[in-house]
């Protein structure tokens, strides 16, 4: 690992320039943290929470001093792990008063796995999707295993906002926090892998 200055670098038509509050980790950046090869302004680290500092012109759902958190886009460059990062406008969500930077990096990889593996992977209708068909499709609910993961606790909450239950929660040591998530009234049920 090296420190060194770089430029601050500057947004193109579709990006974003965040002024990184908390960088999040994941497996992935202690794992391998070397993805790309060494040249300058490269670096890891893929989920930030920031305030936006300059955005182009032709970006619109974000100006200089909005909360954020945001992905970047894994083994490019300007990632996460600097003062500075750039990043995708569909990337970046707005953070909420309420959620803190810490809070808001761990969003952006965590989530994006769940929605991936629940609506790519698995093909369950999306929150907002509103056919009668492929609703029908999923009545007998879905199960989470790790569902006191980061990514377990998002496809929870991603499940619930698409209405489908019941779920069944996996989890250990963890069980009093995935009360919280499940919805009991609608079939959601609790398995202690331990016993």
């Amino acid at each position: 690992m090296q420190i060194h200055e770089s430029q601050i670098p500057k947004p193109n038509s579709t990006q974003v320039l965040i002024k990184v509050m908390v960088s999040g980790s994941n497996p992935k950046d202690w794992k391998g943290p070397t993805p790309i090869p060494a040249q300058n302004n490269t670096n890891t680290g893929d989920d930030i929470a920031g305030i936006i500092e300059a955005v182009d012109s032709s970006v619109v759902e974000f100006g200089p001093g909005d909360r954020v958190a945001r992905l970047h886009k894994l083994k490019t460059l300007h990632g996460s792990y600097a003062e500075y990062a750039l990043g995708e406008e569909y990337s970046t969500i707005m953070l909420p008063e309420n959620v803190n930077f810490e809070e808001g990096a761990t969003i952006p990889l965590a989530a994006m796995t769940a929605a991936i593996g629940l609506f790519n992977s698995l093909a369950l209708p999306e929150p907002w999707c509103q056919h009668e068909i492929l609703r029908e499709q999923v009545k007998g609910g879905a199960e989470v295993y790790g569902a006191t993961s980061a990514v377990g606790s998002f496809a929870i909450k991603l499940l619930r906002k698409a209405d489908i239950h019941p779920i069944i929660a996996v989890a250990g040591k963890g069980i009093s926090y995935v009360e919280g998530l499940i919805e009991r009234n609608k079939g959601d049920v609790i398995i202690d892998y331990r016993e």
